[in-house]
């Protein structure tokens, strides 16, 4: 590896049973890579999308719960020809961990069950949210027709093994789409404001 991670300890009173899951924080040590300071700085070849922008905000809150101080984070991807820049943050330590709290429940339920939330889908429906175009942009990225060069969610396996082929965006809102969008992906937007 050329960097090695910032190492540090967790605080074993930040621990909780739902938390406990995913750290395992009394006395065990830990790390959150790319830290720079009080920031997370990501740096990616690879084109600006969902999965960059989860990986960041996992790592900021993990770094906001941890340092007692508010964290942000610093992504920079391609986007087009170009490239862009797109801040989280700050979040204090207090709002991390009940993000940290929603997101490790979300991992509990999910391994209990399905849950309706493919990822770029999901952050489409966010996005648009009491939009008008909410629908027509959910359903683009879920479904963009036979033609399109990257395809759609709805031929990922484990969606078609779930929901069946060729299901409808419908389906998805009916089994709950819209709440787990705005529980997962919503307090990242807001942090976004508006720049991805």
């Amino acid at each position: 590896m050329s960097f090695s991670p910032l190492a540090t300890t967790w605080p074993h009173q930040r621990s909780t049973s739902r938390l406990g899951s995913i750290w395992q924080a009394d006395d065990s040590k830990g790390y959150v890579p790319r830290v720079r300071g009080d920031q997370i700085v990501a740096l990616s070849y690879s084109s600006m999308g969902p999965g960059l922008i989860a990986d960041a905000w996992v790592d900021v809150l993990a770094l906001a719960a941890q340092t007692d101080q508010p964290a942000r984070a610093v992504i920079h991807a391609r986007y087009g020809q170009g490239a862009r820049r797109v801040n989280l943050g700050p979040i204090s330590p207090s709002d991390a961990l009940t993000h940290l709290e929603t997101l490790a429940g979300s991992l509990d339920q999910g391994q209990r069950e399905p849950i309706p939330l493919p990822l770029r889908t999901g952050l489409a429906w966010a996005r648009r949210q009491g939009e008008r175009d909410q629908w027509w942009k959910a359903r683009k990225v879920w479904d963009p027709g036979p033609r399109a060069v990257i395809p759609g969610e709805v031929e990922d396996a484990a969606f078609v093994r779930v929901y069946g082929a060729n299901t409808p965006l419908d389906d998805l809102v009916r089994a709950g789409l819209d709440s787990w969008a705005m529980r997962v992906w919503g307090p990242l937007l807001h942090l976004t404001k508006g720049q991805y």
